[in-house]
């Protein structure tokens, strides 16, 4: 099985926390994550080969540092997120790789038994798809399929609907896995403060619970919990640098 990791230009990423951390803290934050899932996928026993989905210099430096491979979006001339993953599910399918999982890069809580619970579910006779929704039922923050039979990816606002309802269309059947190192990815200020009260448990990874442990980092979080998240999520404003 190979694992596809997209990775987002690190200098535009996470720009919906614009309101709680400055963009040199969103791309460390971005980077912390995206080491934490590539710590668990590159070392669990049933992966044969990571994958980063990017062109991004950071993505090539990691693939380095934790055995993967780095696939090029500008080489594969894909313009978004779906092109830039069918293309490298087209590469893999060339070396005759038929078992895939995509994880996106920001769920700081993924753990090695997340994957073993979607790998399981796979098995299944009557399974051709599962699905691992986010916490609002909207994302589909991991999905593992067979390349031969599934390839019409639908990332995106509503995800997961859509990809359960093209299943339903190709005559597919699918399982939904909901587990919370799957479910809980980073993209508002509230996601971030659950994360950060998170962040001393086994639960966070190491990259991701250092970052938040930044003593300027911590304390405005605290700040920030303790005046409410409601209108946080959706300010205008931005943190400098």
């Amino acid at each position: 099985m190979h694992v596809l990791v997209p990775v987002k230009d690190q200098v535009l990423a996470k720009g919906r926390l614009s309101g709680v951390l400055a963009p040199n803290e969103r791309r460390l934050l971005n980077q912390a994550m995206l080491e934490d899932v590539l710590s668990v996928v590159s070392g669990h026993r049933r992966i044969e080969k990571t994958v980063l989905v990017s062109d991004d210099p950071v993505a090539a430096l990691l693939a380095d540092k934790y055995a993967a491979e780095s696939f090029s979006v500008r080489g594969a001339d894909a313009r978004d997120l779906n092109g830039s993953l069918r293309a490298a599910c087209g590469q893999l399918a060339e070396r005759g790789v038929d078992d895939i999982l995509i994880v996106h890069g920001d769920l700081p809580m993924l753990q090695g038994t997340d994957l073993d619970a979607l790998i399981e579910q796979s098995l299944s006779v009557r399974v051709d798809v599962v699905l691992g929704p986010d916490s609002r039922n909207d994302g589909t923050n991991a999905m593992l399929f067979a390349n031969s039979a599934f390839s019409a990816l639908q990332y995106g606002p509503g995800s997961f609907v859509r990809h359960k309802a093209t299943a339903q269309r190709c005559g597919l059947g699918y399982a939904v896995v909901r587990r919370p190192g799957v479910a809980l990815d980073v993209d508002t200020a509230s996601d971030l403060l659950a994360v950060f009260a998170a962040r001393t448990s086994a639960e966070i990874g190491r990259h991701t619970a250092e970052f938040l442990s930044r003593p300027e980092i911590a304390e405005r979080l605290r700040l920030l919990r303790e005046a409410g998240t409601g209108a946080t999520d959706d300010a205008c404003g931005a943190v400098n640098e």
